[in-house]
């Protein structure tokens, strides 16, 4: 028994990898041994499928980390111009979207006019959101941007989400929403405690919180560092909330994601490109290690741009902003190793707090994204109803 099991395995591998990654249709009917093997198989692809979105919504925190912690080494221990470093992130990103424009052939010029103004407003809430995160980077420790930003976003998302696209939260997006500004508050208390983010804030430390290197002609007062650095993170925020508003409209959703990714890569492009050269001038010379680190900023971010407007077509944008929010966990864990900066009690409580709510969303969302599924699945089985209530598939 075991042998002829073996061998139906074997034989069926092919197969099995066909029926998860590829089309639906099998080339050859499945036998009476094989039906309990590609059942489970049926089952695994059914929880994959069902999860995805919420997947690339935390992919999408992870690279916007990556991003910002990429650009705070380059300004703050490599000397670049802030400015510097955004510009070439935006520039990297639409090196990065454009010639999938040739692979996929996405309709960049089709549509009326309302949406060219929906795709320009989107693109350019998204690049000032990009660009309003890396300065607040730049001006504040990593983990309080991200506690600005992420205690922000959720609440402003959930509110035009109920009015303007009605998508009301779900009970556990409110409960995540409610544990998540907990926890934030809880690393706001512990950064208050915290001496060594009070001086590093202060501009004690060997590195200066600046936007342009110290050679240039204008330098941020330090008295100013984190007072700028709260307006960029709530602008970040507020103009994040544009863009994932508009993500989620039913005109956006039927545009395909290469030509959303491509008008925001030219819109960051656009509006950071000028800046490099009025504030400052860039340091062109540099090491293969600050290439690398320029490369890798990029594509961290052209990763995070996909994975969050790939999600957002999949789940509720309030889901999206929560699940985002790892990113503050995270960043503990970098400010350590970079900064030594050692976590305070009140942090650490504040940290658990946010996994245990993108734990609540992430499950609960799963859950009932996977009962959507095998609802019309058995709808389809028994010719019941076609009709999918389901999110249309990404283009």
């Amino acid at each position: 028994m075991a042998m002829t099991r073996g061998r139906i395995r074997s034989s069926s591998l092919q197969d099995s990898v066909l029926y998860l990654f590829g089309p639906h249709q099998k080339e050859r009917e499945i036998t009476l041994e094989e039906k309990p093997y590609f059942s489970k198989l049926r089952m695994c692809r059914e929880i994959l499928l069902a999860g995805r979105g919420l997947l690339f919504g935390i992919m999408s925190g992870l690279g916007y980390l990556g991003c910002a912690t990429i650009g705070h080494i380059l300004v703050k221990q490599k000397g670049f111009s802030g400015f510097q470093t955004i510009a070439l992130s935006m520039l990297f990103s639409a090196a990065a979207f454009v010639p999938w424009v040739v692979v996929c052939k996405p309709p960049l010029t089709e549509g009326d006019w309302k949406l060219y103004l929906s795709l320009v407003v989107m693109a350019v809430a998204q690049a000032v959101s990009g660009i309003g995160m890396l300065l607040a980077a730049y001006l504040l420790q990593l983990a309080n941007m991200y506690a600005i930003i992420s205690g922000a976003v959720p609440v402003f998302i959930a509110i035009i989400s109920y009015l303007f696209l009605r998508e009301p939260p779900s009970v556990a997006d409110v409960l995540g929403i409610l544990i998540n500004i907990a926890g934030i508050s809880f690393i706001a208390a512990g950064e208050l405690h915290n001496k060594v983010i009070i001086d590093v804030s202060k501009n004690v430390t060997s590195h200066g919180n600046v936007l342009v290197s110290p050679d240039e002609w204008w330098n941020v007062d330090p008295s100013l560092n984190r007072a700028l650095g709260v307006v960029c993170a709530i602008l970040s925020a507020f103009a994040s909330t544009v863009a994932y508003s508009l993500s989620r409209t039913s005109r956006v959703k039927e545009s395909h994601l290469m030509t959303i990714l491509v008008y925001m890569s030219i819109a960051g492009i656009v509006l950071s490109l000028p800046w490099m050269y009025v504030l400052g001038k860039p340091k062109w010379e540099m090491s293969s290690s600050e290439g690398s680190l320029f490369i890798g900023m990029g594509v961290s971010y052209s990763v995070a741009l996909f994975c969050v407007h790939y999600s957002l077509r999949l789940e509720k944008a309030t889901t999206v902003t929560i699940l985002r929010n790892v990113n503050i966990v995270f960043s503990f864990i970098i400010q350590y190793d970079i900064l030594n900066i050692v976590p305070t009690v009140f942090e650490i409580i504040g940290s658990v707090l946010i996994i245990v709510s993108i734990t609540l969303v992430t499950a609960y969302s799963w859950y009932i994204n996977w009962k959507k599924r095998v609802a019309r699945k058995l709808r389809e089985y028994l010719n019941l109803d076609e009709s999918s209530d389901l999110e249309d598939e990404p283009r």
